[in-house]
């Protein structure tokens, strides 16, 4: 029988701060998302119109590295302009998917000062959805 030492020779299985540094990441994204959704329905008249707009804007920002990529010879100064001043507008959700490196490498960990960057970028945009929501809301008539 092994005792608890020799168990976790390789190192352990489950490591919890990675699963914690996951969480946090993920919360900021879901309040990027709230905070996009709240813009949204600020100026819904239907809650139809609410999450259809909100799941387009979610894939707009899940898939937006795609068009970065696919744009990034453009030869035009003008189109070029143009698709970097999208590209601030949508939040890149690609930064948050950290959870592949997590699991599967090992023998790396995550930097804080990555983590730290994330977390501003995603603070941010939440705070700056959500501000833009609330100046909507307080315009708007009941």
């Amino acid at each position: 029988m092994l005792n608890a030492s020799e168990a976790f020779v390789d190192g352990r299985l489950v490591r919890y701060g990675d699963i914690a540094v996951f969480a946090l990441l993920q919360w900021v994204k879901f309040g990027m998302i709230a905070g996009i959704s709240l813009l949204v329905a600020s100026f819904a008249q239907t809650n139809l119109y609410t999450v259809v707009v909100s799941f387009f804007v979610l894939l707009v920002c899940q898939l937006q590295y795609i068009a970065l990529e696919a744009y990034a010879g453009i030869e035009s100064a003008f189109a070029s302009l143009l698709v970097r001043g999208l590209a601030m507008v949508f939040p890149n959700f690609q930064l948050f998917n950290v959870g592949d490196q997590l699991v599967y490498d090992v023998e790396t960990v995550l930097p804080l000062v990555t983590v730290c960057k994330i977390t501003v970028y995603g603070l941010f945009y939440m705070l700056f959805f959500l501000g833009l929501a609330q100046l909507n809301f307080r315009r708007r008539e009941i």
